[in-house]
């Protein structure tokens, strides 16, 4: 999917793909990076990528659910009237909190 709407078959980092598909797609992105946290780009902000970190982590038994979590805290930010930038950052938390428990 990423190569129809970025036309580009190489694999680049979270920040970039971001980028282009926000420029591609003229919307908001937010890419989740794994253990890195996210990357947002906000709609008109000329693909300036920013990084949001994760927590740090004292353990993690089991990664199952982190996913869900983000998305679901991120609906949920969205929903209240946050901006991309902030639903994130309460989504990396969420997704950091689920594999703690």
């Amino acid at each position: 999917m990423l190569v129809a709407l970025t036309g580009e078959d190489v694999p680049c980092g979270a920040s970039e793909t971001a980028a282009k598909l926000s420029r591609v797609a003229g919307v908001g992105v937010v890419l989740t990076d794994g253990g890195s946290g996210c990357v947002v780009v906000n709609k008109g902000n000329h693909g300036t990528a920013i990084r949001i970190l994760p927590i740090a982590s004292k353990r993690v038994p089991d990664s199952t659910g982190a996913g869900d979590s983000f998305y679901g805290a991120l609906a949920a930010g969205l929903y209240a009237g946050l901006s991309l930038t902030e639903a994130a950052k309460r989504a990396v938390y969420a997704g950091a909190y689920a594999v703690e428990t």
